[in-house]
């Protein structure tokens, strides 16, 4: 029974230590309080040239924005939308940037004089590179905006994580308002 258990147990921490390893996906979503989807059946792409705010655009962040238009596309398809590429009802800008942070990191180490507890919290700067996607719906008559969501998570500089790219787009769509699936035509 005991021998049996062992692998049981390996897997399990073995599951723990990897989603405690996942980076965080910070999100953000906000619909404008003008925006009315009811009439709104097809979507097209806009150019996005630049980096949102702070960020820098990266040697990879044409082929992000191509595989997050991919999940994009995938999305509102399944939400009954159509895409067409010229006077579509709505258009999705696609972005993504990244950013050298510093965060303070507490690390425990042993009290040299322990006067109670044998241990505190030292505090280091730990160098990471921060990702950025962002995804926003402006009107396709007047562009005006009408959704728009974010995600901020730490990256790899070095390659796209094809996993955490398909997390972050999922959630930060998550709250995406509108469907066209379960609606008659207007």
């Amino acid at each position: 029974m005991r021998i049996r258990l062992l692998p049981l147990l390996a897997a399990v921490a073995l599951a723990s230590a990897t989603v405690a390893c996942a980076p965080t996906v910070d999100v953000h979503t906000f619909v404008f309080p003008s925006s009315d989807s009811t009439s709104r059946q097809t979507f097209s792409f806009g150019v996005t040239e630049n980096a949102p705010g702070e960020y820098e655009t990266s040697a990879r962040g044409a082929e992000v924005q191509r595989r997050v238009r991919l999940l994009v596309v995938g999305f509102l398809e399944n939400r009954g939308f159509v895409q067409k590429p010229d006077g579509a009802d709505f258009i999705v800008r696609i972005a993504s940037g990244r950013r050298e942070r510093e965060a303070p990191r507490a690390l425990p180490l042993p009290h040299p004089k322990p006067t109670g507890p044998a241990w505190f919290d030292e505090h280091e700067e730990e160098d990471f590179v921060e990702g950025i996607l962002v995804i926003d719906v402006l009107d396709g008559k007047d562009q005006q905006p009408l959704w728009h969501g974010a995600a901020r998570v730490q990256i790899n500089p070095d390659k796209i994580d094809d996993d955490l790219l398909k997390r972050a787009t999922a959630k930060v769509l998550a709250s995406f308002p509108w469907s066209r699936v379960g609606r008659s035509a207007p």
